[in-house]
């Protein structure tokens, strides 16, 4: 076939093409030029993203975040292909002007998936960018433990899910006041089914963020002390000295007073009798001391006797000093051994260790106070 018969092809075939657009209605060549119009975009959507990519990756090196700004492009690619149909249906939009009511559709539809995109971007870009202890400190000023950051995660993904579907159906003029009421009945039912879960999530957050206490501390609260094993999202768990393992809601940790103490401590107060002099007072206290500090699993930097109070019924002495023992068994018998060297220095000095006692002291009697008894008292046998 020479040149001039393909000429004549084409010349042919272009004019019933014309007579094919002439014979048809206005709606026709509206939806035909919106299909080509989407047609050229799919066709070259390839070259549109990766000109989009190569300049997201220029835009992103800027914050020098090392191998992140791969993971971020990557990232965003999929938001871009969302933003590409929205660009493509909106210039077919622009160019074929199709009536109010389709024109007013389509604009929705390209604001639908802006909103959407956008959303995606934010969705994505919370693990990426991986919220850290140090991020959120430089934010907003104040620590908070690495452990409650997939909390925090799970939270704003939920947060950008539910604003993301309110946008979209505020934009489709859906009214959203009685879903948001709904909402409002079964939050208010879930929240008090779930009060507990709640408090001891809340809980978890406190003692997270404001660390009371750590995983290895010694605590007491209340009547509870022990060891801190475990602190989970509902509940924290403590070993007792008897090697027991007690289970504490986090709400009652997070608001009940915790003491607590790097080490374990040996804590009691000595009596001894008002007939103790100050000097065997001062040699007392001092032999204590020294009995304490020769002790190799006592800290001797933490040794405190002294004499602290006048009792109702002693002389009172406060003995308190910190082990590097963490076994319960060790630690009860080296607190024998201490108060039998504290019984052995009281009985070597001559001391006695007091008890409760009451005196009455009769300021005078009657005169007549002998009349009834006998004159003589028996003799015992």
């Amino acid at each position: 076939m020479d040149a001039e018969s393909l000429q004549e092809e084409g010349l042919q075939t272009l004019s019933s093409l014309l007579k094919f657009l002439q014979a048809l209605p206005d709606w026709g060549v509206q939806v035909l030029l919106a299909l080509i119009t989407l047609l050229i975009f799919y066709i070259f959507r390839r070259f549109i993203l990766n000109i989009a990519e190569s300049w997201l990756r220029r835009l992103v090196k800027r914050f020098n975040l090392g191998e992140t700004s791969e993971l971020i492009v990557d990232a965003l690619m999929l938001p871009a292909r969302i933003l590409l149909i929205a660009a493509a249906l909106a210039i077919a939009n622009s160019i074929v002007l199709p009536g109010p009511d389709i024109s007013d559709s389509v604009t929705r539809i390209v604001r639908s998936l802006t909103f959407v995109s956008a959303f995606v971007s934010g969705f994505r870009l919370v693990d990426i960018l991986g919220l850290n202890e140090h991020r959120i400190k430089a934010l907003v000023g104040f620590n908070i433990e690495d452990r409650l950051m997939p909390v925090l995660r799970t939270v704003l993904k939920l947060t950008l899910f539910v604003i993301a579907i309110f946008v979209v159906m505020s934009e489709w003029k859906i009214d959203v006041s009685g879903l948001l009421a709904s909402l409002g009945i079964v939050g208010l039912a879930f929240s008090l089914a779930a009060q507990d879960t709640v408090s001891n999530l809340f809980g978890f957050s406190t003692i997270i963020g404001d660390r009371p206490f750590i995983v290895g501390e010694y605590i007491q609260s209340g009547t509870i002390e022990g060891v801190v094993e475990k602190v989970g999202i509902r509940s924290t768990r403590i070993r007792k000295p008897d090697r027991g393992i007690i289970t504490v809601p986090n709400n009652l940790l997070a608001t009940a007073p915790v003491e607590r103490f790097l080490r374990r401590r040996i804590q009691f107060t000595l009596g001894v009798t008002y007939e103790t002099s100050a000097e065997q007072m001062e040699i007392l206290l001092e032999r204590l001391r020294e009995m304490l500090r020769d002790r190799d699993k006592i800290l001797k930097t933490s040794v405190a006797v002294y004499f602290t109070d006048f009792g109702g019924s002693s002389l009172d002495i406060m003995i308190l000093c910190e082990v590097t023992i963490r076994d319960w068994r060790m630690l009860l018998e080296e607190r024998e051994q201490v108060n039998l060297n504290v019984m052995r220095i009281v009985a070597d000095m001559g001391l006695s260790v007091a008890f409760p006692t009451r005196s009455v002291y009769v300021d005078g009697l009657p005169k007549n106070w002998t009349v009834g008894l006998p004159d003589t008292l028996p003799e015992n046998d």
